[in-house]
């Protein structure tokens, strides 16, 4: 997409609204992710799917948004300059920053009361955080590439507010 210019009321008024059309399109053709899942399975053959399924020109890793599926339901939008890596994250992360989705699932099975870190080394929490990351691996994925920082910010919350997810918050922690 060609940028006019830089002000909120273009962006919020015509270039959101363009992206999300083209997003609601992609949506109803998603990418099941049980294949991201397996052991092995790394940011190439990730690339690679995406880009085949959606026919991207992108050469390389992409900025963009993104939205997990499970069936009708829209659970989570967010974003990455890394599309690739961060869908892996998702799935096979070790951390409560890698796996911030699967983090909050499993502290809404199992809220410890405990700080994410705290919560991180206990072996039934892990469990539960396991078993989250193999919930999403289920689902679907779409995506759209957005190269610029101001609009790919402005689509996440456009985006999630629109398709009503599920997890997304935007609360600060």
């Amino acid at each position: 997409m060609n940028i006019v210019s830089k002000d909120y009321e273009h962006i919020s008024q015509i270039i959101l609204p363009q992206y999300f059309l083209e997003f609601s399109k992609r949506i109803l053709n998603p990418i099941p992710m049980e294949n991201f899942y397996k052991k092995g399975v790394g940011e190439s053959f990730i690339f690679k799917t995406i880009k085949n399924h959606y026919k991207l020109n992108s050469k390389i890793d992409f900025s963009g948004c993104y939205v997990f599926i499970e069936g009708e339901t829209n659970q989570y939008v967010g974003i990455s300059k890394k599309i690739p890596t961060r869908i892996r994250q998702h799935l096979k992360g070790v951390t409560h920053y890698h796996s911030s989705l699967a983090y909050l699932m499993a502290k809404n099975n199992l809220d410890l009361g405990l700080r994410r870190d705290v919560s991180m080394e206990n072996k039934n929490f892990i469990a539960e955080f396991r078993k989250a990351q193999k919930k999403i691996s289920t689902w679907g994925l779409s995506v759209i590439e957005i190269v610029d920082p101001v609009e790919l910010y402005l689509f996440e919350v456009y985006a999630s507010l629109k398709l009503n997810t599920i997890y997304n918050s935007f609360e600060t922690h």
